[in-house]
């Protein structure tokens, strides 16, 4: 399946029925017991990527921030800026809020409510609000299953040497190698989660696992950036590992 074909779909699927928007258009989904207010509705619908503004200025955020910067920059270039940096946060107000008052209270009565979790949705764009003990029964359920096998060790440490060993054995120049390896004993285990697919029955979850900081974090960052420029000749999706020697790459 070509590029232009997965996105004529995607159009086709966009264009439905009028009765059918109502639902696609819906972007907080409340699977739990609680009752959520239309107050924190009205926030949630907002996104995951939406910011709060800071009733005040994070002065020392930002004066920390800087001066990691300037640890490279020459002294008398350095003191400009931090002469510059200086008026400005003398000058610097405050944004004005981007919330109402109900509305912020509304996300804290949310927050401290650890009966329910908000997550974002596998996809559609959308907030879900789930009971805390089901989310649990769901991932423990998926854990399992065949998919997955208990370790009696941590593999980290090991994980860690055989990346830093086989980096260093290929033909990379010393400096890509240098980004790539990982700080030794840094990296930790990657970890869980699920998203709930809002658009099947019982909201099944999708397990996703996070490898931030993980002993391949680096490498396989430094993967994707290598392999984007020759993915729109794929499919959409690779199907395991021999699929993906074996495909006819074109550049």
């Amino acid at each position: 399946m070509n590029k232009s074909l997965r996105q004529k779909q995607k159009f086709e699927h966009l264009y439905k029925k009028p009765e059918q928007h109502d639902q696609a258009l819906q972007t907080v989904h409340n699977f739990s017991n609680t009752n959520i207010s239309q107050d924190a509705i009205n926030i949630l619908q907002k996104g995951f990527n939406f910011a709060i503004t800071p009733k005040r200025i994070p002065v020392e955020n930002i004066i920390t921030n800087v001066e990691i910067a300037l640890t490279t920059v020459e002294q008398p270039i350095a003191d400009e800026i931090r002469l510059d940096i200086a008026n400005i946060l003398k000058k610097a107000r405050p944004p004005a809020q981007n919330v109402t008052k109900k509305e912020l209270n509304a996300l804290k009565e949310l927050k401290n409510n650890n009966d329910v979790l908000i997550l974002p949705a596998d996809k559609g764009n959308a907030t879900v609000i789930v009971n805390n003990n089901d989310y649990h029964q769901k991932m423990i359920t998926l854990l399992n299953s065949s998919e997955y096998k208990t370790s009696n060790t941590d593999p980290t440490t090991y994980l860690e040497k055989k990346t830093i060993s086989l980096i260093k054995s290929t033909s990379l120049s010393d400096k890509v190698k240098q980004e790539l390896i990982p700080r030794e004993k840094s990296s930790r285990i990657p970890k869980i989660y699920g998203l709930p697919k809002i658009h099947k029955e019982n909201w099944p979850l999708r397990p996703i696992v996070s490898a931030f900081n993980s002993p391949t974090h680096k490498l396989a960052r430094y993967l994707a950036k290598e392999l984007q420029p020759i993915c729109v000749s794929a499919s959409s999706y690779i199907k395991n590992s021999l699929d993906f020697l074996t495909f006819q790459w074109s550049r």
